[in-house]
């Protein structure tokens, strides 16, 4: 056998194997629609019980898709959102003159720090300026820092004013002096000159209640053995026990899940606790799914009696940017999934806040083995290819090896 023919065999051996991964790999069970937008721009969607129900615990295998496209359409998962404030100081300005060559505002430093930039409220305008930015200590030798500063045009019609930032080179000056060039025209109209600092809060973190679960009790040689069922299994963060006696109880026990989201799968110890008659029982959870089984030791005392149970997932919400014209589905449903790895998760700071929230529909089950990438009446095909592909791979895979042997012959 030459060398070019089993370069091109090792090729198409690859290939083989490269169609038949790649159809395993894209099936997903479920589908929710989630509609058409009138605007493009990012949007939110909210994690539902309805949506956790069907995808795994670590989210791995949620898809967003639109019906034109053969690729996925990138989201991020958003859960507390840091807040960012932005707060205006005002810099006393010490001096100001104006002609039609030049407007001189001199400000003061008060923030005893260095500065890299100042923020000008402007008046409304639709000219353009430059600004010279000079630095001084006393205020009578004068030191240029930037020569050509651009100042926009712009206006906001709800305010009639504008915050115009501009930046130069750090320095550490008492007194900054801006030079705006009017170019034999009218001064703009400076109301005042500060900064805006920016303020980061902590992350607010809430929680979403799943649907009711049913709960049942067995107690029995001192211990409490309470099993908690979900008729979905949805995604479990947080688990609170309503607890009606007796009236005093300090206790301690153990919380198992499943090793897997396979309902047979063995179980096993995922965290201990304590529960008091002083406060509320809530127990935190690493994510997980189907049924949840508690175990209290009493010792001596009688029993808790545990009157009902909640389950929570933290909230969160998918962030994503759709287009007009397009109609765009969730997938979920396909445990070979890996998490997929977006570019827009580097602009997450760049998002806003406040967005619209979508809502998705009931998902239904999609058509068995179907493959996301291809129209659903395109399948036909896909599965007698697989097996015609595998067929092939293993003749394929045989005729090598015996040429190799005969190599080595």
């Amino acid at each position: 056998m030459t060398l070019r023919t089993r370069n091109r065999k090792y090729t198409l051996l690859a290939l083989l194997l490269l169609v038949c991964s790649t159809a395993m790999a894209q099936e997903f069970r479920m589908q929710a629609y989630i509609g058409r937008v009138q605007v493009p721009g990012f949007y939110a969607i909210d994690v539902t019980p309805a949506l956790t129900g069907q995808i795994e615990p670590d989210m791995r295998d949620l898809r967003l898709k639109d019906s034109a496209s053969a690729f996925f359409t990138p989201y991020i998962i958003r859960k507390g959102t840091i807040r960012h404030n932005n707060v205006f100081t005002e810099l006393p300005v010490v001096n100001t003159g104006t002609d039609s060559i030049y407007t001189i505002t001199d400000i003061e430093n008060t923030t005893g720090q260095a500065l890299a930039d100042v923020t000008l409220l402007i008046a409304n305008t639709a000219v353009e300026r430059l600004i010279s930015v000079s630095g001084s200590n006393d205020r009578s030798k004068w030191y240029i820092i930037d020569n050509n500063v651009f100042c926009r045009r712009s206006y906001d019609n709800t305010s009639g004013w504008y915050a115009q930032t501009i930046h130069f080179p750090l320095s550490r000056y008492r007194y900054f002096r801006l030079r705006m060039n009017n170019a034999h025209t009218d001064p703009l109209n400076i109301i005042k000159v500060g900064r805006y600092t920016k303020y980061e809060t902590a992350p607010t973190v809430s929680y979403m209640a799943n649907p009711k679960p049913l709960v049942s009790q067995r107690d029995s040689a001192g211990v409490s053995y309470i099993h908690i069922y979900n008729d979905l299994p949805h995604i479990v963060e947080r688990v609170q026990l309503f607890i009606s006696g007796p009236k005093f109880y300090q206790r301690s026990g153990t919380v198992s899940v499943h090793s897997s989201d396979d309902s047979d799968a063995e179980y096993y110890p995922a965290t201990i606790f304590s529960v008091n008659s002083w406060g509320r029982t809530i127990i935190p959870l690493p994510a997980t799914k189907r049924d949840i089984r508690i175990q209290i030791e009493n010792r001596d005392d009688p029993p808790l009696i545990i009157d009902s149970a909640a389950t929570y997932i933290e909230a969160q919400q998918i962030v994503v940017w759709l287009d007009t014209g397009k109609t765009y589905y969730l997938l979920a449903g396909n445990r070979n999934a890996t998490t997929p790895q977006y570019d827009l998760v580097q602009f997450r700071d760049s998002i806003p806040e406040q967005l619209p929230v979508l809502t998705h529909g009931p998902f239904k089950a999609l058509e068995r083995k179907i493959a996301i990438e291809k129209k659903e009446e395109r399948n036909n095909w896909l599965w007698p290819s697989i097996v015609g592909a595998v067929v092939v791979l293993g003749l394929l895979t045989w005729r090598l090896l015996k040429d190799m042997k005969q190599g080595h012959g």
